[in-house]
């Protein structure tokens, strides 16, 4: 478990847990993530922390992604295409909004970092935060480019099948 507050890294490890050394890992390296987020980005260039592109970034760069089935990630576009449509990700800058009915955070936040990764917008999306410029409106809208784009992909690798 682990958390990044205050420009601070706390993680917390059971020395007796059964959860694996590379799950561990992955703890490590997203919370490393936020601070580097934090540092580079946010402090860097005066601007308030954009939770949902944050948590995107370190929910896809800290590697745990390589380790989850397709069947599983096919699963989630499809749960997730639930909400995809009425969704603001701005909703969870706010710690206390990030919990979801029927629905983890996390979840949405790796496809979505998925999606910005897979489509090399991870450069634009911090330019845009350089500038200050429209990124509330980025995260009024992108779950349901993220569920449109994965949904357009696995219509496509049926069709190829075909």
């Amino acid at each position: 478990m682990g958390c990044f507050y205050n420009n601070e890294m706390q993680i917390l490890v059971d020395l007796n847990s059964t959860e694996s050394l590379r799950s561990k890992f992955y703890t490590l390296a997203h919370e490393t993530l936020h601070l580097f987020f934090n540092n580079f980005v946010y402090k860097k260039y005066n601007v308030n922390r954009l939770r949902w592109l944050d948590e995107s970034y370190a929910c896809f760069l800290d590697g745990h992604i390589a380790d989850i089935p397709t069947e599983k990630f096919n699963n989630l576009i499809t749960k997730l295409n639930y909400i995809a449509d009425i969704f603001d990700m701005n909703q969870l800058n706010n710690t206390n909004k990030a919990q979801i009915a029927n629905y983890n955070p996390y979840d949405i936040f790796l496809v979505v970092g998925k999606y910005i990764f897979d489509n090399y917008l991870e450069r634009k999306y911090l330019d845009m935060i350089k500038l200050n410029a429209m990124t509330s409106q980025i995260g009024e809208h992108i779950l349901k480019d993220t569920i449109d784009y994965y949904k357009n992909e696995q219509t496509n690798l049926m069709e190829t099948k075909m």
